[in-house]
């Protein structure tokens, strides 16, 4: 979620151009790194609130989605002003924005709200890449929490990053927040199989989106717009990988009509739409026992922590998050410690959905400069 929102308690998880812009020459197809070739590179104003001196620009990169088809996907690269040149990477994976072209994060001076956070790894000397996701600023829909195409469009946000700055190493390390709490950990899982010409150091995890198999049967208590924006979304990002899927199995007539006009809104246009609707629970229990079996084999194929993960992990949790509940991160770090992954997990009293990014700062800028 974004860190200017946070929502009452649910079961679910709940620049203007001013340069000139360059095409870099297509790698080769035998090439490790041709799917994610700089297609397209823009220099940008810096945000207000980053560093003097910042040098943000904007890339469009090559990935590939979950049939292995080739796509763009965009992005930001950040440089300080002054980068250390002892710190590996920093792979930046957002929360969730919307599902339309507009909300992706690289088209808003704001940054979605981490500016601050950002401004943090900046001023440590940390480069930065921040991808998009796919299908947020690119052709095609946003698979929203499907870990595959979030975890490739970070991993091949690292490549892209090398190709435009040759002061990038290999060495990098990911951190995201809600939606990108489950990228960067998905990343984490895909990085063997993935990476080969990049080294992932670890992985640090803020309120990262929880497995949601064991939450079908909570649907009916969707209550509030925030939740209900949310729940959609999760079906949206679904019918990506499932065609087959119809919203109407899942939604009543009244609320699959708000998700409709909500699909091209950003999040908080978004959960004001579901507001004005007033929605009750029950207009987003699935249709019938059919249809909530097929809900939860799509989860459950999608759940984090089955995979090994190989490098360190930190999961940073409020324990006042009304989004991500905090039993449900706990459960997604048991799981992934039943994996043998070396997992630091931090719970931060009083610490919400949002302000877990700052009641963790030190944890997590202690725990990212001792990765070797």
């Amino acid at each position: 979620m974004n860190p200017r929102r946070a929502w009452k308690p649910f079961a679910l998880l709940c620049l203007v151009a001013t340069g000139a812009c360059a095409a870099p020459d297509a790698a080769k197809p035998d090439e490790p790194a041709a799917r994610s070739s700089l297609l397209h590179v823009e220099e940008m104003a810096t945000p207000v609130g980053l560093p003097p001196g910042s040098r943000v620009r904007r890339m469009v990169y090559r990935s590939t989605n979950a049939g292995g088809a080739a796509i763009e996907v965009t992005g930001l690269v950040l440089r300080p002003a002054r980068p250390d040149p002892n710190k590996p990477l920093l792979a930046w994976a957002h929360g969730t924005t919307g599902l339309d072209d507009k909300c992706a994060p690289s088209t808003d001076p704001e940054l979605a709200g981490y500016t601050p956070l950002l401004r943090d790894f900046l001023d440590a000397g940390y480069s930065i890449a921040a991808t998009d996701y796919e299908g947020l600023g690119t052709a095609g829909d946003h698979p929203y929490l499907v870990p595959g195409s979030e975890g490739r469009s970070l991993i091949d946000s690292v490549r892209a990053a090398r190709s435009l700055d040759p002061a990038i190493g290999p060495a990098w390390v990911a951190a995201g927040h809600s939606q990108g709490g489950q990228a960067v950990l998905a990343a984490a899982e895909l990085d063997p199989q993935e990476t080969r010409e990049t080294k992932l150091l670890g992985v640090v995890a803020y309120a990262p989106a929880p497995n949601m198999t064991g939450e079908v049967s909570k649907l009916g208590q969707a209550v509030t717009p925030g939740e209900q924006a949310l729940y959609t979304m999760m079906l949206s990002g679904l019918r990506t990988q499932h065609p087959e899927l119809d919203f109407s199995d899942f939604l009543s007539p009244r609320a699959l009509e708000s998700m409709r006009a909500a699909r091209t809104e950003c999040i908080d246009d978004m959960i004001g739409r579901y507001a004005s609707a007033k929605l009750a629970g029950s207009d987003f229990e699935p249709r019938d026992p059919g249809s909530a079996a097929r809900l939860r084999q799509w989860f459950a194929a999608n759940e984090i922590g089955h995979t090994p993960i190989r490098v360190p992990v930190l999961v940073a949790q409020g324990d006042a998050d009304p989004v991500v509940r905090p039993e449900l991160t706990r459960d997604m770090v048991t799981l992934m410690q039943s994996q043998g992954a070396t997992v630091e997990a931090g719970s931060y009293p009083g610490a919400d959905h949002g302000t877990v990014l700052i009641s963790s700062r030190q944890d997590v800028l202690r725990f990212m400069s001792g990765l070797r």
